[in-house]
């Protein structure tokens, strides 16, 4: 059967709310390992993980720029967006990400939960130092919010 993708923020973030609540309801013994479903060519690591008994996922959709916040310097993003692609976004309209990485395939999330060290660290600090708010999917498919001075 066929399945529509997801077109809004909301029901992409729904879908991975959905897989990871049905996965949290197999018994532990029976339950798969999480991990994303993007594809291995994807990763800028260098080895190759087998996916094929795992539950994934649905991450690879989230690749999107949500909003641009003019007032308060912000944007939000969905964390498979790109540094390029969030340059190209934001330097036409006068912006930059406050630490730039210089390598374009590097994507947002993941320099948001590694380490996001960029040349102008120094100055700016590291990546993830400049993150105003999380939305996290917890391995239960409870979604919460993350902030400096929040509950999280």
């Amino acid at each position: 059967f066929a399945t529509s993708k997801p077109t809004t923020h909301a029901e992409r973030v729904q879908r991975i709310k959905d897989v990871l609540a049905a996965n949290a309801k197999v018994p532990q013994a029976e339950r798969k390992r999480i991990t994303t479903d993007r594809a291995n060519t994807d990763s800028l690591t260098l080895g190759f993980y087998n996916k094929t008994d795992k539950c994934l996922v649905p991450t690879s959709c989230l690749r999107h720029i949500l909003e641009l916040d003019t007032a308060n310097n912000t944007v939000k993003v969905e964390p498979m967006v790109s540094v390029q692609e969030a340059a190209d976004y934001l330097v036409p309209r006068g912006y930059i990400l406050e630490s730039h990485l210089e390598y374009g395939r590097a994507t947002l999330g993941g320099l948001a939960m590694a380490v996001g060290m960029t040349t102008h660290a120094h100055v700016t600090g590291l990546l993830q130092e400049t993150v105003v708010s999380y939305e996290v999917v917890l391995a239960n498919g409870e979604q919460i919010t993350v902030t400096e001075g929040g509950e999280y």
